[in-house]
């Protein structure tokens, strides 16, 4: 599967959804700009709709990007970070019954 591809099954922001994010942010006061809850997903539609491709490009603190990473999943897995990680979606996803 070619990247686009995958970018695109990870993720597809439509300029619809994009544009609704940016109309609510614009439609907002300073205040309540200032006031939004840190946790708040209002613009990530926006930025993800320019940036996604980027960001999973991009080369992380572990020096390796998203593709790198999927290319070489079997050695990651023997990771203790991303070890942890799988256990806590295990976790995660088996107390919420969404395995």
């Amino acid at each position: 599967m070619k990247q686009c591809q995958i970018i695109k099954e990870l993720k597809d922001v439509t300029f619809v959804k994009a544009f609704k994010d940016w109309s609510e942010i614009k439609s907002k006061t300073e205040e309540e700009i200032q006031n939004i809850n840190g946790r708040s997903r209002l613009g990530c539609n926006l930025i993800d709709y320019y940036f996604f491709e980027q960001r999973i490009e991009t080369i992380g603190n572990k020096g390796i990007n998203f593709f790198k990473f999927m290319d070489q999943i079997e050695f990651y897995k023997t990771k203790k970070y991303i070890k942890t990680l799988l256990l806590f979606l295990r976790i995660v996803f088996w107390s919420h019954q969404c395995i």
